[in-house]
This record gives structure tokens, sequence and C-alpha cells, in this order.
């Protein structure tokens, strides 16, 4: 864990009162009501079969070709978190602009929400 990441942990944690944090790995795929989400991290490398999620939340700076993974995957709406480096974030707003699809970065237009209710 990061030295800065632990000092904000840490504050939190006092400032609520909390005794412990459990840290779980957040998965590539989820599934919120109707909603498929999928998680493109710089971690992982991915292989989908005739999967179609209708979000794909970009996090971490991963190295990827917006073009070709709008074109495969053809998800409704892109999310790009406040993880990412801005560089690429304002690459990929122009990708998702040309490729006509509905891009939500989170650094500049704030949470972006996912209804649970079915």
């Amino acid at each position: 864990m990061k030295f800065k990441r632990k000092i904000r942990l840490k504050d939190y944690k006092t400032g609520r009162n909390i005794n412990q944090i459990e840290e779980k790995q957040i998965q590539n795929i989820l599934a919120f009501s109707e909603t498929m989400v999928l998680i493109v991290d710089s971690t992982r490398v991915y292989k989908l079969n005739n999967f179609k999620p209708d979000l794909v939340l970009l996090r971490n700076s991963p190295k990827i070709n917006l073009e070709r993974l709008i074109g495969c995957l053809n998800p409704k709406i892109i999310v790009a978190d406040g993880s990412n480096y801005h560089s690429y974030v304002s690459r990929w707003v122009e990708t998702a602009k040309k490729q006509k699809t509905r891009f939500h970065h989170t650094g500049k237009n704030g949470a972006f929400r996912i209804s649970t209710e079915p």
C-alpha cells in the first residue's frame, strides 16, 4: 500500500472510530440488476468471449486501444475514474466522441451512479 494512502486511511479510521478495515480485490465483471460492468485496469489480461457489457470502467490508467475496445464490446457508456492519468483521459474522450460512445470522467463530472433497482 502506498505511503500517502496509508496515512489517509489511518486518518479516516481514526475519524470514524473504525477498528479494522478489510481490503478485497475488485472482480473484473460486476452485475447490478440489469447492468453488466467490465472493469479494465492496468493489471489484468482480458479474454472476453461474446461478453457485451453495458458499462466499461477504466481505472489505474490501463494501456488500451479504446477504439478497438469500443468496436469489440460496443458498451453503452465508458466511465473513467479519478485514478487515470489526465493525458489518457483526454485521449479517451476524443476516441469516444469519434466512436459516438458516451463517456463519463469522474474527475471532471463527479460520481457516476448505477441503479441497483430492477
